[in-house]
């Protein structure tokens, strides 16, 4: 499998396919990794105790209130071309002029809450996404501290709102 996925991404890389090589990687690469009962991959300081642990509000929660503020927070730290800079790699609902390097967010109808069950390995993968695919364009967010541990709790908020 990884002799094909190495054609793959290389045709896709030499026809300027970038983002198809990114998203065909980072499926296989997961898919070689072996699974583990919640906890990062080796070497990944991505997620902390708390941070994975951290109950997601309900609606009807007392904090439901606080969520949605943390929510609108996260959209616009991701929004914001100088920090989170999403939506240039990111198709994001209601988002103008975003690049096409990266998945959009959600993808074909798949909620991000689908997609990531377990909102800390969300967190993970914006922390360090090289944890999971050594090959991502993706900037780790937590570990280059672009954003701080607060950004990227209201950042994670918002995309596993989506």
């Amino acid at each position: 499998m990884k002799k094909r996925l190495h054609r793959l991404v290389g045709a896709c890389v030499a026809t300027g396919i970038v983002g198809i090589a990114a998203v065909s990687s980072s499926m296989a690469i997961a898919a070689d990794q072996p699974k583990s009962a919640g906890t990062p991959p080796p070497g990944n300081p991505s997620v902390s105790a708390p941070a994975a642990t951290q109950r997601y509000a309900q609606p009807g929660d007392a904090d439901a209130a606080s969520l949605a503020k943390r929510i609108e927070e996260g959209k616009k730290i991701a929004w914001d071309r100088g920090k989170g800079n999403c939506l240039a790699c990111h198709a994001l609902p209601g988002g103008e002029l975003p690049g096409n390097i990266g998945p959009a967010l959600p993808y074909k109808g798949i909620t991000m809450k689908q997609r990531f069950p377990d909102r800390a390995k969300l967190r993970a993968q914006i922390y360090n996404p090289m944890a999971n695919n050594p090959n991502t364009a993706m900037p780790p967010f937590g570990l280059n501290r672009i954003l701080t541990e607060d950004e990227l709790e209201k950042v994670t908020d918002y995309i596993w709102s989506l």
